[in-house]
């Protein structure tokens, strides 16, 4: 049975390990300190007193504590952003939302924006807000892990392990958690052809962990999440929010190249308009891109004559 010091700090490193992705014996190395002498801390089988060894790792965590994501840029206050943002409220107060719209309309920038806010506001240790980047290459067991990852909970084991010990440390955080899946339309196509295994598996984190969700994409999740056509019948049911985001507005984008750059011509703005089109294959449109907007503001900082983009 260890000592009060020694569990608090064999907690920590388990958070710590799930927050960083680093594994104990990496941490050992990097402390300077045996592989084995960390295994048999970390195991509760340490044969020396060790409150000195507790401390020491305690140190070494804290002087090494993991970074909050730096996003860089500034958020400009959009009307996507104020959908998003309100969102992400819902969301911690146990909401379910389906995003979907095409690239450039802020979704990932906003999300990563907010986490590192509240990160930076309330520690790393048990955050309330968690994110993830899906991608068509996991697993149920490693959608699960990274889930846990961002919520820093430990996760060895099988998938139903994984979410077993996941669903217990979320319903016992203090204040509601909430997950943002971004790019989940991966989620719902693999090699296999449409294996849906992943998105049950945060379905059944909604019910049993009971948190609040973001599934977030581009357009082929309102086909995955059809209410009349998906085969995800629970899944559609507890849906709350179902929000398509436009693009940038004309009078955002001429309201951001100001701020961006100050005075500049009609004839520069035009030209800063024309290029921030991108094609909405959806309704067959033309919309406008914050993502190339913001390519083209470099660009004209780069030649003040005007922007010069092929």
């Amino acid at each position: 049975m260890g000592t009060q010091l020694g569990n608090e700090v064999r907690s920590l490193m388990r958070g710590y390990t799930a927050r960083t992705g680093l594994s104990t014996g990496q941490i050992a190395n990097m402390m300077g300190c045996a592989f084995q002498t960390m295994a048999q801390f970390m195991s509760d089988d340490y044969p020396h007193d060790e409150e000195a060894l507790a401390g020491r790792i305690k140190e070494w965590v804290e002087n090494n504590a993991p970074e909050v994501p730096q996003v860089v840029g500034r958020l400009y206050s959009t009307a996507n952003v104020k959908v998003l943002d309100a969102q992400i409220a819902a969301a911690l107060d146990g909401g379910v939302s389906l995003i979907y719209g095409s690239p450039g309309t802020q979704k990932s920038y906003v999300f990563l924006s907010r986490l590192a806010d509240i990160l930076q506001r309330d520690g790393l240790q048990a955050p309330r807000l968690g994110y993830v980047y899906a991608s068509a290459a996991m697993t149920a067991r490693s959608l699960l892990q990274e889930i846990a990852r961002a919520f820093v909970c430990y996760v060895p084991g099988t998938a139903y392990q994984v979410a077993t010990n996941l669903i217990h440390t979320l319903r016992r955080r203090t204040a509601r958690p909430a997950l943002i899946v971004d790019e989940a339309q991966h989620l719902g196509h693999n090699r296999r052809g449409g294996d849906l295994e992943r998105l049950e598996v945060l379905r059944e984190l909604i019910d049993c962990a009971r948190i609040g969700m973001i599934i977030a994409g581009h357009d082929d999740l309102e086909t995955i999440f059809d209410p009349q056509r998906s085969p995800l019948e629970q899944w559609v049911s507890r849906i709350d929010y179902r929000l398509r985001l436009p693009g940038l507005s004309q009078a955002e984008v001429r309201q951001i190249a100001g701020q961006e750059l100050g005075k500049v011509s009609e004839r520069v703005l035009a030209e800063i308009l024309k290029q921030s089109e991108a094609d909405d294959r959806r309704l067959r449109t033309k919309y406008y891109s914050a993502r190339y907007l913001f390519k083209v503001l470099a660009q004209v900082r780069a030649n003040r004559g005007g922007p010069k983009v092929n």
